[in-house]
């Protein structure tokens, strides 16, 4: 690279940076390099400067040891600052971590001077212990590092009791009718609750719903087959009580009932009633004694002339 100076540029240091990328890649872009450089200009006559400092960096970082739970995390301020040259890009990277942790730094690269915060997060798996941790630091050839220790601590069980109760209104429906189901967590508690429903033929459902801070939840449910159901509540715990489940609250389910088929024999109100085998013949099946002891006759029978009327009950 040639870099040429006109007469009318003051004398100086001047720094530059050099920027190359792949062909089709945008600039600026993840795929871009840099590289810094210092020109220096001269007056006339003047002789020409020492050459610039080397470019040096340095980390550190606070505090120096922390410590966690398992299934926690702990935070690590890093400063990398600049000692000699023209600032040139440090990415930054922690060697050391057990299984069951990782980290991540904010940002993970930079122009010294800056900071970065350092997170590393642990699950509830890890082996406890004291680890030596180390931060490393990489940029314009060199590696620059920071030693750290992270202490980590056996996961806390919980040791609160808890408990979980439930009830069904009512316990013997039909098919298409709701159940209602109600229940409280104590300690009272804004919480998350499962409610597992099984079916006649073992099969389960589960449905999620929330309990107030006072620990009361409820639930409406349609089930859909004939037989014997159960429904349960469970609460998986906090980082202070342990888990709850509810022992099962049974209820029946039946079919529903057909409507009752309506039959109709006549009308007792009507008293009059022309004889006649018409569509309008009475279909009254009272009988009546004949009177004088003779046999029986039904009302409406026969028609003993064509037009005449006879109360029921009465013969003519």
């Amino acid at each position: 690279m040639t870099v040429s100076v006109g007469p009318s540029v003051a004398p100086g240091t001047y720094a530059l940076q050099v920027w190359a990328n792949s062909a089709g890649a945008s600039f600026p872009g993840p795929a871009n390099k840099a590289a810094n450089a210092y020109v220096v200009v001269l007056a006339p006559g003047q002789p020409p400067p020492p050459p610039p400092p080397e470019f040096d960096f340095s980390i550190s970082a606070e505090p120096a040891s922390g410590s966690v739970r398992a299934g926690g995390a702990a935070e690590f301020k890093v400063a990398i600052s600049l000692v000699s040259g023209m600032a040139q890009p440090v990415s930054l990277g922690l060697m050391g971590l057990p299984d069951g942790a990782s980290c991540a730094f904010d940002p993970a690269s930079g122009m010294p001077t800056f900071a970065s915060l350092l997170t590393i997060s642990t699950d509830a798996s890890v082996a406890p212990g004291t680890y030596p941790l180390t931060i490393m630091g990489e940029g314009g050839g060199l590696t620059r590092s920071a030693s750290i220790s992270l202490l980590i601590e056996a996961a806390g069980r919980p040791t609160g009791e808890s408990s979980i109760s439930i009830s069904v209104s009512p316990t013997s429906l039909k098919i298409g009718e709701s159940l209602s189901v109600s229940g409280a967590l104590s300690p009272p508690l804004a919480a998350g609750i499962k409610l597992v429903y099984r079916r006649p033929d073992g099969s389960e459902l589960a449905r999620e719903v929330a309990a107030s801070a006072s620990g009361a939840f409820s639930d409406s449910f349609n089930p859909d087959a004939v037989g014997a159901w159960t429904v349960r509540a469970a609460w998986s715990g906090d980082s202070g009580h342990k888990a709850a489940e509810s022992a099962p609250a049974s209820f029946s389910v039946f079919e529903a009932q057909p409507p009752p088929t309506k039959q109709f024999w006549g009308d007792p109100r009507r008293i009059d009633e022309p004889y006649g085998n018409g569509p309008h013949r009475p279909r009254d099946r009272r009988r009546c004694p004949c009177p004088e002891g003779g046999p029986e006759a039904r009302i409406g029978g026969g028609a003993p002339s064509h037009g005449s009327k006879r109360r029921y009950g009465q013969m003519s």
